[in-house]
């Protein structure tokens, strides 16, 4: 049996596309993935991150990437979602509103393994908790102009933002509270392009 503590601590980042399921057509949704796969790689590479050293775990329309121990958090946090949310910018500027690639991410760190079906831990739930929470759906739902929403776990933030190390600081976000299923806690939203009253989320959900 492997535990947790065996591999200790790992930025966790998960990524999913908003309103996937509508490009039912095979060809609509290969194209969602592509373009998604080339902004992530287009902003690591600005932010001075290196993808190909990310294990990156495919979800058709997302997917969870776990970064080597030394990639910068706060390069993660503040550089890369600038870089992310410039491309998305660049990729939409001539689509439709229906064609554009629009993102939710979450960023935290904790524990992940590799298991039977993909990787486990509690840092992997939390995550994924963060990035299918509502305060997070409603928040871009709501910003149909915004191309990205970013909610950062409370620890993370606590680590990076807190201390001063990224250009970003406590006035630029919004603290909500995160449940999902057995998951609750505090956590911080950033939709680029808002100030944090101009954003619509619940404090709970």
């Amino acid at each position: 049996m492997i535990r947790e503590s065996t591999f200790g601590q790992r930025l966790l980042r998960a990524v999913d596309v908003v309103s996937y399921g509508r490009g039912d057509d095979r060809r609509r949704q290969a194209m969602f993935q592509s373009a998604l796969v080339a902004a992530l790689r287009t902003a690591a590479a600005a932010a001075g991150l290196c993808w190909d050293r990310w294990t990156w775990e495919r979800a058709g329309d997302g997917g969870l990437a776990l970064l080597p121990p030394d990639e910068p958090a706060p390069l993660v946090v503040d550089d890369f979602v600038r870089a992310l949310d410039r491309t998305l910018a660049w990729l939409n500027r001539d689509l439709k509103r229906n064609a554009r690639l629009r993102l939710r991410v979450a960023i935290h760190r904790g524990t992940a393994f590799p298991a039977e079906n993909g990787w486990a831990g509690r840092g992997v739930v939390a995550v994924s908790r963060l990035l299918d929470s509502a305060p997070i759906r409603r928040a871009l739902a709501a910003a149909d102009s915004c191309n990205l929403a970013v909610i950062v776990s409370s620890r993370t933030f606590d680590d990076v933002v807190r201390p001063g190390h990224v250009s970003l600081r406590e006035a630029d976000f919004r603290k909500v509270t995160v449940t999902v299923k057995e998951y609750s806690a505090e956590a911080w939203l950033r939709v680029p392009g808002l100030r944090p009253d101009e954003m619509v989320a619940d404090e709970a959900g």
